[in-house]
């Protein structure tokens, strides 16, 4: 029976270990990891990744879309503005000379200007006024306006300040500038307006006789 020679079976059982370096490799592996996700962030979040040459940065498009924006918005302002603010005037003139009169379709026969007159926007001095707020959201509303030997205008404005008609005398005393606002004749935007008669009366004398014509200015709704 051969035996093995001193050192044979020393070498067989020497070898070589791989566990200890294998589990070192399995040990680093979350490091390594870790280091990649890194580096392709790293490369992902550089310049010249983010923006390839030639192409324009992603700051400057940035900048010109809140400017777009910017412009955008400036421009619907604008418009909302012009289109809102003859609205809430109107709607406040009218609500102040209702409340005056003690409702719609009456007319508001307003005294002489002075200085504390402000039924009427910028009222003129020389001027006397009868002002009505039509609503023919019920029905037609008829306007009379009384004759007078001097210059008079009668105006009819839409709630959003559109000059609807204009009616310009002189009419003779006895005379009178009659007509109906809603279904037909006369057709505002919307329902309510404001009918504004106006005569001229420079001197006391004139004064009197235009508040006397006054009295017969009329505005009712049609029954």
């Amino acid at each position: 029976m051969a035996r093995d020679r001193p050192g044979r079976a020393a070498r067989r059982r020497v070898g070589v270990d791989f566990e200890p370096k294998r589990r070192a490799l399995l040990s680093d592996l979350p490091r390594l990891s870790t280091l990649t996700g890194l580096a392709g962030r790293s490369v992902a979040s550089s310049p010249a990744a983010r923006h390839p040459p030639g192409l324009p940065g992603g700051g400057c498009m940035r900048r010109l879309g809140l400017i777009a924006a910017f412009l955008t918005l400036a421009i619907a302002a604008h418009a909302a503005t012009v289109w809102a603010l003859p609205r809430v005037v109107m709607n406040t003139t009218m609500t102040r000379l209702e409340t005056t009169a003690g409702g719609p379709n009456r007319p508001l026969r307003a005294p002489p200007v002075d200085e504390t007159s402000r039924r009427v926007v910028r009222p003129a001095p020389d001027l006397i006024y009868t002002a009505c707020v039509i609503d023919s959201g019920d029905g037609p509303v008829t306007v009379t306006a009384a004759g007078w030997a001097v210059y008079t205008s009668v105006s009819l404005f839409s709630g959003n300040t559109d000059n609807v008609a204009v009616f310009n005398g002189p009419w003779p005393d006895d005379g009178a500038v009659t007509f109906e606002v809603g279904e037909g004749e006369m057709e505002l935007p919307g329902d309510r307006g404001i009918v504004l008669i106006r005569r001229i009366a420079g001197t006391e004398a004139m004064q009197a006789n235009a508040l006397a014509a006054q009295e017969n200015d009329d505005c009712r709704r049609v029954e």
